[in-house]
């Protein structure tokens, strides 16, 4: 902290007269604070108190990241009152799925990507409860969670950018019957995956 040089040192009995007291007085009284957060305020002491607005500074650090700033697939872009959701890319192994983008819209609520066997990647709202689900031959994905908060919009992501598998989900491998019992392997002199029904050997 610097402490101005002008305060002079009185010698053995020197008494303080104006030119000692009063570039004290001006010092004191040019006290400011030069940020927001600490605040100069007069005490039950006849003195000043210092203190750190600590609320006001978790606000200032409690920042949202913008478009600017990070830039992804299945990301959410605000519009007004509504908003939309770019698409981006589902990769199993070396077969990908492209998701066309969520159009406008203005649903307080969670989104994810259901992705059949066979057809289009479609939007969904909601709760996923199965990641992977044989029984539909789906793949759901979640993407994010929109809400207003005091009147804005606020995304909760799940999952940013696209997604990347080493393989097929299980059930869409060929040969899959969930019925036999079956290993997982591969035909002769081949890399991709089949479903092999097995059973007892005989004696």
């Amino acid at each position: 902290m610097f402490l101005g040089k002008q305060f002079k040192y009185l010698k053995e009995n020197e008494i303080a007269g104006a030119d000692t007291i009063n570039p004290i007085v001006d010092w004191l009284r040019g006290i400011r604070s030069l940020s927001n957060f600490i605040v100069l305020n007069p005490n039950g002491n006849r003195s000043m108190s210092i203190d750190l607005d600590i609320e006001s500074l978790k606000d200032a650090l409690d920042v949202t990241i913008t478009g600017n700033e990070m830039l992804h697939t299945f990301k959410a872009t605000e519009n007004g009152n509504s908003y939309t959701i770019s698409g981006g890319t589902v990769h199993f192994g070396l077969q990908s799925y492209s998701v066309s983008g969520k159009t406008s819209t203005s649903a307080e609520t969670s989104w994810y990507i259901q992705i059949p066997k066979t057809g289009s990647p479609s939007w969904q709202s909601g709760t996923v409860s199965d990641i992977l689900n044989p029984s539909s031959q789906t793949v759901n994905l979640p993407i994010l969670q929109a809400y207003k908060d005091s009147g804005e919009w606020k995304f909760r992501y799940y999952h940013v950018g696209d997604f990347f598998f080493n393989e097929l989900p299980y059930f869409w491998i060929s040969g899959y019957n969930k019925v036999n019992e079956q290993i997982l392997g591969h035909s002769a002199n081949t890399d991709a995956l089949i479903w092999q029904d097995v059973s007892n050997c005989d004696e």
